[in-house]
Parts: C-alpha cells; sequence; structure tokens
C-alpha cells in the first residue's frame, strides 16, 4: 500500500469485503454500511491517526534505547493477544459440548463452526503457519535493541497500553461470547490498516536510519510484514462468521447495530494507548545512525 493510504481507508476497505467473504446475513449491505460509518467516522479517524502518528515519528530516525524500549514495550502490550482468542474459543466449544450434551444437535453444530473460525484467526499467531508471531516480535525488537531483551522490563511499560489490554481480555474471556468476537472482528480491521501502513515504513527506517542491510531489514520487520495485507483481513472474515454463527446458533439476529457500536468502542479504547506511545518515543531525544548489522543476530 502506498503511504499515503491511512489505517482508515484500509479499513474501510476491509469492510468492503464483507459482502464477498460468504456471511450468511439476510441484510449484508446493513452490516456493511454499519462499519463503514463507524471506519469513516471522525472519532474512528482520530483514533487510527493516533497511530499513524506513532509510526510517523519512530520511522523519522534512529531513537534512544529507553525510548526504544518503551516503544516496544508498549507496541506489544497493544498486540500478541492471541492467547485471548484461544480462550474465546475454548468458551465456544463448551457451549457446543454443552449443547450436544443436551441432545441440542443443531445448535452444538453452529457452535463448534463457530469455534472452528474463532480458532482460524490465530493460525499463524500461534506458529501452525510459519515462525509464531510472538516470537517474531522478539527477533523483531533484540534486534533493534542489539540483542538486548530490556525492553521487556516492566519499568519501560506503558500504564495505558497496560489498560487497552485490559479491556481486550475482558472482551475476550469475560464478557458476551458476541462482544469477544465483535471485538476481535474489530482489531483484525484495524491490524489490517496498521500493519499495512506501517510494514514498508518499518523496513525503510530499519535499513536507511539503523544500518541494517536491505535482507536483515525485512528479517527483522518479519512481524509486521506477515501481519500486512490479507493475513489479518482473513482473520476480520473468520472473526464475522464465528459470529454470524453464534448468533444463529442462540436464534438471535447478527445484528449490524451491535457489530458498529463495539467497533467504535474498539477505536475509542486504543486510542489512548497509541498517543502513549507515541509521548513515549517523544521523551528523549534521536540517536546518531550507527550500523547495527554486523551486530544483528541471524537468529
Amino acid at each position: 500500500m502506498p503511504y499515503h493510504d491511512t489505517i482508515s481507508d484500509i479499513a474501510a476497505r476491509g469492510v468492503e469485503t464483507i459482502m464477498h467473504c460468504g456471511l450468511d446475513l439476510n441484510e449484508p449491505y446493513d452490516l456493511r454500511h454499519a462499519l463503514l460509518v463507524v471506519v469513516r467516522s471522525p472519532a474512528y479517524r482520530e483514533a487510527t491517526a493516533q497511530a499513524e502518528s506513532v509510526f510517523a515519528r519512530l520511522t523519522q530516525t534512529r531513537h534512544e534505547d529507553d525510548a526504544l524500549a518503551r516503544f516496544l514495550n508498549g507496541w506489544q502490550t497493544v498486540h500478541v493477544t492471541a492467547l485471548y482468542v484461544s480462550g474465546l474459543m475454548v468458551r465456544i466449544q463448551e457451549e457446543a459440548q454443552a449443547a450436544a450434551a443436551a441432545g441440542e444437535g443443531s445448535k452444538a453444530a453452529l457452535l463448534f463452526q463457530a469455534a472452528f473460525h474463532t480458532g482460524r484467526i490465530i493460525v499463524e499467531d500461534t506458529g501452525l503457519k510459519g515462525i509464531q508471531h510472538g516470537a517474531l516480535y522478539e527477533r523483531f525488537a533484540n534486534g533493534i535493541m542489539r540483542g538486548s531483551d530490556e525492553w521487556k522490563l516492566n519499568r519501560h511499560a506503558s500504564q495505558e497500553c497496560k489498560d487497552f489490554r485490559r479491556y481486550v481480555e475482558k472482551a475476550r474471556l469475560r464478557d458476551p461470547v458476541e462482544t469477544g468476537l465483535l471485538t476481535t472482528a474489530a482489531s483484525e480491521n484495524w491490524n489490517t490498516g496498521e500493519y499495512t501502513l506501517v510494514a514498508p515504513m518499518i523496513v525503510n527506517w530499519l535499513e536507511k536510519a539503523n544500518g541494517f542491510s536491505s535482507p536483515d531489514s525485512r528479517k527483522l520487520a518479519a512481524y509486521a510484514i506477515v501481519h500486512a495485507g490479507d493475513t489479518e483481513l482473513d482473520h476480520f472474515t473468520h472473526a464475522l462468521k464465528a459470529w454470524q454463527l453464534y448468533c444463529t446458533a442462540h436464534g438471535r439476529e447478527a445484528g449490524p447495530a451491535q457489530a458498529a457500536d463495539v467497533f467504535a468502542r474498539y477505536a475509542e479504547k486504543a486510542a489512548p494507548a497509541y498517543r502513549a506511545l507515541k509521548e513515549k518515543l517523544q521523551a528523549a531525544q534521536p540517536a546518531a545512525t550507527v550500523s547495527l548489522a554486523r551486530r544483528f543476530a541471524a537468529g
């Protein structure tokens, strides 16, 4: 994607795919319209602009280690939440098993299908396809920090990023399952925009501002690259399919208004975390560009 695209623009194109992804909805246009209203709204654009400003600042120059550690700690906290999707899948499986035990075969079948689609969201994250995404993030972060994993220390943590993570955890593990599935769909749609926008920016920054070779820059940036484009968009589709199946199993409408409310809330909760990430980068002066390629651990 060209750099002039915004996260909101890319998210809107992701929403457009609802019409072609096989959702069994009476009025798919209603869901498409409801979500487009959200991702094109001033509030959503303001929230995604906070994220865009983080990566604009990050990729301007090489930063001091303390600022990088704060950014790396916070960005991991905001993302890398596949564990909570796993928990959400188990919740649906437990409902399916209970329905089967009660002789409600049709309901159980729908719930097991919903659990299947929920599991498809984390196939790449868990390492079933390629390198586990948490490991990719550590390679990215440790490489930037010249082999140090000090960025993991709690003293670099951001309260706003931790608050956002707790919101995601609660939505998936303790709120109603429908809320958890829609929060996951909102996350995957946002992530499609974020990673697609920033992946080429990070590759260029690693090479131009940090002194890595072009191959090493792409290897370090693999965490962002593998999430860009169709990867997160496919997860978005599976989350919506799981939501539709779950609603059908319980005899409820997969309501566009409910989906829109959750998508708007996701952006509202994300904005302070990204604002904090920008402030963490702003807190220190940029460091001089140095050649790090020889220090980059190829493993």
